[in-house]
Order: structure tokens, then C-alpha cells, then sequence
């Protein structure tokens, strides 16, 4: 019930969530001491595992450090202080009663660990009552049940979003929404038959009704007048039109990374996000993380002197489908699945049928996805943007590989910045006075030699390190950047205050478009000269403009 580093409640249920952390946090950190960082992770030494490590331990669907391990650490620390003697769940029970009224003391406070969600509603139980309980027993003689209805989404949906795609990533981010007070999810749409199915039985059993409606076409969604947010989930050849049709149609849009396929896209949606006013936020949720804002806050800041050169570390481009052809199953619309993408043969590598586990591999080729290019580096290279306070502009020159066909080496350049491609962690910066490194869970900072903070390895205090760093250099520094409640939350907030969110449309086209450029220079295989404000190439440059675009079927060009 807690949020993970990205600033979202990690726990599998329905929760109290921002009520929980807003109103209670300080009793959450009395009872976890100085267990949790300040975005609720568990830092604690011994929980190494929970921030998972390169082969992905620890992750959630979603992409979360979420690892069991944190429970497990919890049940441990409950035990070696005695509170509850290890347990940690409190349940309603039969004739329990007040010790001072006679009766026997409540057997309320109880805990099967073979159930770890059970923990984990135990460890938000007591972290909220903490004050009442204490005063009535300084080992919980008392018992305290709270109304079920506070655990609710709220019936009346002050905000009906509707889903596009039902795949993976979608599984996350629809519990997600779920969380949220306000929210009411409305419909579901996918191509595939049984995952729309499975959609809609997951969303009415969420809110005990038969309402949410199942949609094949996606326009149905962003043309219901009363559906208020879109929310898009679909491989990355969709998602521009999609979420232009959401905006053309007055909704906003919540779209996962990356925004587009093409920088013809993003110049596309930024012009129309700018002249609609509509809410865009793009799913690469690092801007709502604590050690990334403190790394860039740092780097922003001046902390390791004028940065020279940098890292960022992710898979590699993608390439033309060569999948064969195989006999296509009935209940899903292959057609549609194409959409703008150029038509051919069904392979399930692309579109694997029905409620599959695993994130599909259509993000490998260059029709639908881009590679780990854009896939992750959506992610790190929106991370450098933010470092180098480029959200209004980009660099300046793409370079290819020292190799033909090599799948890294590559960089991008940021006047005299280079930042090369396959080395490190996620993100590592190098200035004139120290360095910084970055990623999920991951933090180091160096200045003058001497390391002030570093978290790189398992174990240890992931918070504590951020501490130093913050403590050290930025208690009265100058630039402070903007700090997200979590990503959807400030998504809804920004809907609310119609303020532009933490990683805005235009931020994501822009960062994205780096992502793109880096693409370029691997698949052509030339150095790329580049206008980041005209977002095209710089003047002088002899590339044909068709490397910013793609071809289009008729019915979905844009």
C-alpha cells in the first residue's frame, strides 16, 4: 500500500492512496523509522532485492521494484521489536471485546505470512492508526475497525476514462486508476477479443457492476461524449492517432511511452496539444521517481561542474519485420491491429493472442516500435533532457557507431555535450568536477574525487543516499524541479488545475524525438545535423525529409 520509487502505491488492492500518504505519512515514517525514503520505499538494508538489478528481479509488470522481499523484511522487523509479535494483519472477529468491559482481548491483530497481500493491508493498518491504537493499548489491546466504504472507488466517477489496449502494460495502469478517489473507468477497448473480454470482467468486478462497456474500435472510446480521459495503451504505430482523435474529440490523454513512432508525429501532436489546451501525459514515469529528480536537480544545479560528456545505457535499434507468416486465430482483428503499419501475414510474435504475460516483441521492429531505442530509451534519454534543461529544445547532431550494423555506440550531441549509447547505467553524466549516475533504484554521486552518496549495489539505503546529496548541495540551491505526487496522480491533478503535468506532450515529443534521431543515425548509418527548436534538420543538411515520417496505409494517414 505504500508507493514504490515512482512516487505510485505498489499494493495489489484497492486503497486509500493519496488519503494514506498525505493525511497519515508522518505516522507511516514514525512506525518504518527510517525504513522508508520519502516516496514510502522501503530502503532498508537487507531488502537489497526489492530495487531488483540488470536481469529485471523485483519488477513488477509495470516495470516497478516491487519485490515480496519488502514484506518479508517488515514481518522481521515487527518481530525483533515484539509489536504484534510478528503480526501484522488485523481482522474483524467474533465476540472479541474490551478488557475493560469484561470481555477477552480482540483477537483483531493477527497474520497468515503465506498470504503477503494480507502484510501488507496489516503494515497500512497500523501505519494509520497508529496514534488511536497507542493510546488504548501500548500492545493493541483494543480493538479498531475502520468502515469498509473508505476502501471504495468513488461510485459517483467524477472522471470517466475510458482504456485503449488491453495488453501487459495496461494490467498495471488500469489497477492504477483504480486507485485514484476520483476515477470511474467506463469502457475498455482492444482488437482482441478475450483480452476485451477480460478487461471488462476485471473492471465490473471492481466496481460490483455490469456498466463498463467493450469496445473493438478504438473510436469509440475517443468519440463517447462521456468518456473525459483517454487513456492509451496500444503498440507504439498507434499512438499518435490515437491520441490525436482523443484530443480532436475534447479529451485529455494519459499515453504510454514512447508518444510517438516518428518526429513527424511529434511535431504533429505538440502543434495540436498547443492549440487544443488539451492534457497530455506521457507515460515515462522516471520525472516521478526521487533519485532521478535528485540527479537532475544536481546536475541543473551545477553540483559536478559543466558537464562534458555522459552515458546512457539501453537495448539497441530496431529492425525490419521478417517474421513468417502464421495462420491467424479467430477473435482478433489483424487488420486493425495494423492500422497505419504497412500490411502483411499475422505472426503471434507481434500480437500474441489473448491475456499473455510477457511485454510482446512487435516493439523490435521498425513498423511498429523502434528497438530499445526508443522502448527504454524513451525513458533514459528523457532523464538527460531533463539533467541539461533541454524540455524546450534537444540536441544538435546525431552520430552513428564506429561500425555499420553495430547496436551501440551511437550518441547524440548537445553542442559540445556528447552523450553516447551503451555504456553504464541508465544514465551517467561526467562534468568538470564529478559525475553522476542514475537509474531505477540505482544512485552515485561523486565531486572532487570523493564519492558524497552512492547506492549501486544490493543493500544499503537507497533514501539515505539521496539524503546526503540533497543535504549536501541543493537545501538552498536555485533550481528546483518540478516534484510529482506519483505519475498518474499529478496526470489527474493537471486535469483538475489544467496545468501542464510533469512530463507533458511536449516534453515527451521532445524527448522522444532524441530517441528517434539516435535511430536514424544507426539505421542510415551517417552523422545528422539537427534544429532542435524546428525539430528538422539543421540548415545545409542533405537528408530526404522522408526519414522523419513513414508511409501510412489510406485510411489512417494523418
Amino acid at each position: 500500500m505504500f508507493r514504490d520509487f515512482t512516487g505510485a502505491f505498489v499494493d495489489r488492492h484497492d486503497g486509500v492512496a493519496d488519503l494514506v500518504f498525505s493525511e497519515f505519512a508522518e505516522d507511516i515514517r514514525a512506525v518504518f523509522e527510517h525504513r522508508l525514503d520519502d516516496m514510502g520505499c522501503f530502503v532498508e538494508s537487507g531488502v537489497g532485492n526489492l530495487f531488483g538489478g540488470e536481469d529485471g528481479e523485483g519488477l513488477d509488470d509495470e516495470g516497478l521494484f516491487v519485490e515480496w522481499l519488502e514484506v518479508e523484511a517488515f514481518a522481521k522487523f515487527l518481530g525483533d521489536r515484539g509489536d504484534l509479535g510478528g503480526r501484522g494483519f488485523f481482522t474483524e472477529t467474533d465476540g472479541g471485546g474490551d478488557k475493560d468491559d469484561g470481555g477477552e482481548q480482540d483477537k483483531s491483530f493477527h497474520l497468515e505470512i503465506s498470504k503477503e497481500k494480507d502484510l501488507r493491508w496489516g503494515i497500512l493498518f497500523y501505519a494509520m492508526n497508529r496514534r488511536s491504537l497507542l493510546k488504548k493499548s501500548a500492545l493493541f489491546g483494543a480493538p479498531f475497525v475502520l468502515p469498509s466504504n473508505v476502501w471504495g472507488a468513488d461510485a459517483n466517477g467524477k472522471v470517466n476514462v475510458g482504456f485503449i489496449g488491453m495488453g501487459k502494460r495496461s494490467q498495471g495502469l488500469i489497477r492504477e486508476f483504480f486507485r485514484q478517489p476520483e476515477v470511474r473507468i467506463v469502457a475498455v477497448c482492444d482488437v482482441d477479443t478475450n483480452r476485451r473480454e477480460d478487461a471488462k470482467k476485471k473492471v465490473d468486478a471492481h466496481y460490483k457492476t455490469n456498466d463498463c462497456a467493450a469496445h473493438l474500435d478504438f473510436r469509440k472510446i475517443t468519440t463517447d461524449p462521456a468518456i473525459d480521459v483517454v487513456v492509451v495503451v496500444t503498440p507504439d504505430h498507434w499512438h499518435t492517432i490515437q491520441i490525436l482523435s482523443a484530443i480532436e474529440n475534447g479529451k485529455d490523454v494519459y499515453a504510454e511511452k514512447p508518444l510517438t513512432h516518428n518526429i513527424r508525429e511529434s511535431v504533429l501532436l505538440m502543434e495540436a496539444v498547443k492549440k487544443s489546451g488539451r492534457i497530455v501525459q506521457t507515460g515515462s514515469q522516471q520525472r516521478s521517481s526521487r533519485e532521478f529528480r535528485v540527479a537532475c536537480e544536481l546536475a541543473r544545479n551545477g553540483v559536478i561542474g559543466k558537464i562534458d560528456h555522459g552515458f546512457v545505457n539501453f537495448g539497441g535499434p530496431g529492425k525490419p519485420c521478417d517474421l513468417p507468416e502464421e495462420k491467424a486465430e479467430p477473435g482478433l482483428d489483424w487488420d486493425l491491429w495494423l492500422g497505419p503499419a504497412p500490411e502483411r501475414a499475422y505472426n503471434s510474435i507481434l500480437a500474441p493472442r489473448g491475456v499473455h504475460s510477457h511485454y510482446p516483441m512487435w516493439r523490435m521492429y521498425t513498423e511498429y516500435g523502434g528497438g530499445m531505442i526508443t522502448d527504454w530509451g524513451a525513458h533514459h534519454l528523457d532523464i538527460v533532457q531533463w539533467a541539461l534543461g533541454k524540455d524546450e529544445s534537444g540536441p544538435t547532431a546525431a552520430k552513428p557507431p564506429a561500425k555499420q550494423g553495430e547496436g551501440k555506440g551511437a550518441a547524440v550531441v548537445y553542442d559540445d555535450i556528447t552523450i553516447t549509447h551503451g555504456q553504464g547505467i541508465g544514465v551517467h553524466l561526467v562534468g568538470a568536477n564529478g559525475e553522476i549516475q542514475v537509474t531505477r533504484g540505482k544512485f552515485a554521486l561523486k565531486v572532487d574525487g570523493k564519492n558524497v552518496a552512492s547506492h549501486l549495489k544490493k543493500g544499503g539505503k537507497l533514501g539515505a543516499e539521496l539524503d546526503k546529496a540533497e543535504e549536501a548541495y541543493l537545501t538552498d540551491s536555485k533550481v528546483k524541479l518540478y516534484r510529482s505526487p506519483g505519475h498518474v496522480r499529478d496526470f489527474l491533478d493537471c486535469i483538475k488545475s489544467r496545468k501542464q503535468p510533469i512530463t507533458s506532450a511536449i516534453i515527451g515529443s521532445r524527448s522522444i524525438n532524441v530517441a528517434h534521431l539516435m535511430n536514424l543515425a544507426y539505421q542510415h548509418h551517417t552523422d545528422i545535423a539537427w534544429d532542435p527548436i524546428k525539430n528538422t534538420f539543421a540548415k545545409g543538411a542533405k537528408h530526404p525529409l522522408e526519414w522523419l515520417g513513414r508511409s501510412y496505409r489510406d485510411k489512417w494517414k494523418i
